[in-house]
Parts: structure tokens; C-alpha cells; sequence
């Protein structure tokens, strides 16, 4: 079974687009059309949208294990007119926040590409909005 559901936001005035995806991502190999899929709708919202910040939001994604999943990121660093964004961010819970954390190390495929993980949806926002605006 494999499920996949993909939508965006733009959160005004910080400019931060929220990618979501929902619904389950086969392990190992067999979640590679999965990644692709995903890596599709990033480039294309992206471009669409042209945010400051990105926040990857995975929390309702039902993740276990596969390293093809990282190609989320892949858009922001293989294309020139991604490049003025601030920064991105995955925001995932329980079991896939812990079975997504070692591709965050340094050697690894988001880790590679700069992004953080978190799995507050409050902390995450505050990373991609560093500056907010005073009141």
C-alpha cells in the first residue's frame, strides 16, 4: 500500500513555505518512487512559491527506514534559482524522527545538504525565522 499525500503553504509574513507530506513511505528500496515523487513536488512548489525558508513538514508520515528519502533536499542545492533561500528544515515525530536522525549527521544525506531536523513544529519555525518581526 503506498499512500502518499503532498501539499503546501505559505506562511505569510515570513515567508516560509510549509511542504507536508502524509501517508506512508515504503522501507528500503521500494520507498525510491516514493523519495522521487516527494523530490518532484519539492522542485516544483519551490519554484512555484520562490520562499525564503522551507520547513519539510514529515510528521504525519510514516517513515521506517531508506536513505532515498534525503532527495527532498536535493532541489535546493542542484538548482541556481533555489539559491536566496535562508534555510530548510525537517519537522517529524516519534518513530520517524528517530528512524530519520542518522541521515542527519554530517556524513549523511540531509546532514550533507545543511538541513536540521526537529520535532516541534514552534522550534522549527523559530530556526527558519531567526529575525521575527517586534511587535
Amino acid at each position: 500500500m503506498n499512500s502518499l499525500k503532498c501539499y503546501s503553504e505559505l506562511l505569510e509574513p515570513e515567508g516560509i513555505l510549509r511542504i507536508a507530506f502524509a501517508g506512508f513511505y515504503p522501507p528500503g528500496s521500494k520507498g525510491n518512487p516514493t523519495a522521487e515523487a516527494m523530490s518532484n513536488f519539492v522542485r516544483q512548489v519551490v519554484q512555484d512559491q520562490k520562499p525564503l525558508s522551507v520547513l519539510l513538514d514529515l510528521s504525519d508520515l510514516e517513515y521506517r527506514w531508506g536513505d532515498a528519502i534525503f532527495g527532498i533536499v536535493v532541489p535546493f542545492h542542484t538548482a541556481g534559482w533555489m539559491k536566496p533561500l535562508r534555510s530548510v528544515c525537517v519537522l517529524a515525530v516519534g518513530e520517524t524522527a528517530q528512524a530519520l536522525r542518522p541521515l542527519f549527521k554530517p556524513n549523511m544525506g540531509f546532514g550533507i545538504m545543511g538541513a536540521e531536523l526537529f520535532e516541534e513544529e514552534q522550534k522549527a519555525l523559530a530556526y527558519l525565522n531567526p529575525s521575527p518581526t517586534m511587535t
